[in-house]
């Protein structure tokens, strides 16, 4: 504290916000501030968070139609098999010559296979498909992971004035020491009237 010169008036120091005591009215302000930005980012979470069940929702699915296609498609390979079966059985049972016999069930034996590959490439690229979009979604959640974190650590808070430690406990103390020994060298004085 410092005596004013002309005036005699205890002027009060400027506090710097280190040593203390900040105005409560823009440390209000400063909360609502950080209160407004928090609820925007809780918000940009939950929408991300939401983003992310999402996609392992939609993994989960690409996973079930995988186990479908593989299913269906052993399904068909049965179906595929029991009908060249019959069809070959049948060749067998005609009243043709040998060589043309052979020539027939070698044709349906082909027309066989053909078929099976057919349906093992239908088969492959129905899962390519399911497994490319799982790759795409899991780069969509690691992007919205990564988002979540950024969001998360930018949380604003306020900066509370430092707790006190010993030295500025004593520098207080005789800050206050110094104000009550000005305020009585200026209080004035009642001099007798002359």
């Amino acid at each position: 504290e410092q005596v004013g010169e002309d005036t005699g008036q205890v002027q009060e120091p400027e506090v710097s916000e280190t040593e203390g005591t900040a105005d409560p009215v823009l440390q209000e302000q400063k909360q609502k501030e950080v209160d407004s930005k928090n609820k925007q980012i809780d918000d940009d979470v939950k929408f991300l968070d939401g983003e992310i069940e999402y996609g392992y929702s939609r993994i989960e699915d690409n996973e079930n139609e995988i186990s479908n296609s593989n299913s269906n498609y052993k399904e068909d390979i049965a179906e595929i098999k029991k009908k060249f079966k019959e069809k070959i059985a049948e060749a067998r049972k005609k009243k043709i010559p040998k060589d043309e016999k052979d020539d027939l069930i070698q044709e349906l034996k082909d027309e066989q296979e053909g078929e099976l590959e057919d349906r093992k490439d239908e088969r492959d690229g129905e899962i390519e498909g399911y497994k490319d979009d799982i790759k795409d979604i899991k780069a969509d959640n690691r992007k919205s992971l990564r988002e979540k974190k950024k969001l998360e650590s930018s949380r604003p808070k306020i900066e509370e004035a430092p707790k006190p430690t010993k030295k500025t406990e004593a520098k207080t103390t005789k800050k206050e020491e110094v104000k009550e020994e000005v305020k009585e060298e200026t209080k004035p004085t009642k001099e007798p009237a002359k």
